[in-house]
């Protein structure tokens, strides 16, 4: 696929605020992930990657999709959202899923889609928005189990730093698909009981 940094996505203008490009280039957009990459988060959320969109994706008939369903990889490889980046993507345009990409681009940061046009995997056949899933790189993030607790990291992905957080008083705040967000204990639920709140986690 080659290098995805030639053309500017952004300038910054005097004021220091970001101006994103009305019509980007198609190499400024195109991004090798949503044709090759599987990734799924510690509830089993299945998106774009580990930056995306953090929402549950649903499948053509609506119904939400979780790791361990049955098709579930097929059912999100085909999913309407998953096409709808691939073809914007492959248009020229910007999906608001890859929005943190976005951002870190035009303030001129290397993006986790720059960094994936690096690896080196298959590039992406112009007009397949719904190909043959052919993944060449799977992040599966089973549960927040480890045996780590790196200082960068939360209790959402790993939980021996529940402890230290309590200690801090520290809580975590998941933005749900209502707009608001919902403080949480920083226990990771049963991912049975929060199909209804794809998380996207920052530490207070």
């Amino acid at each position: 696929m080659g290098s995805a940094r030639g053309v500017p996505l952004a300038r910054m203008p005097e004021s220091g605020e970001p101006q994103m490009t009305t019509q980007p280039a198609p190499e400024s957009t195109l991004c090798v992930f949503p044709w090759a990459h599987l990734f799924v988060d510690p509830v089993g959320v299945l998106t774009t990657c580990c930056v995306g969109e953090p929402n549950a994706d649903v499948d053509e008939d609506g119904a939400l999709i979780r790791a361990g369903q049955k098709d579930a990889i097929a059912r999100h490889w085909r999913s309407p959202r998953m096409r709808a980046v691939r073809q914007e993507m492959a248009a020229g345009r910007r999906h608001r899923v890859c929005d943190a990409c976005w951002r870190a681009e035009a303030r001129g940061l290397t993006s986790y889609r720059q960094c994936a046009n690096d690896m080196g995997f298959d590039a992406p056949q112009p007009g397949e928005d719904c190909p043959p899933p052919k993944v060449q790189f799977v992040d599966l993030r089973l549960g927040n189990a480890c045996n780590l607790k790196c200082r960068m990291c939360i209790p959402y992905s790993s939980k021996l730093l529940i402890p230290e957080y309590r200690e801090l008083q520290v809580r975590v705040l998941i933005e749900t698909d209502a707009g608001g967000p919902v403080v949480v204990d920083v226990e990771l639920p049963h991912a049975a009981t929060r199909s209804e709140i794809p998380p996207r986690i920052a530490a207070l």
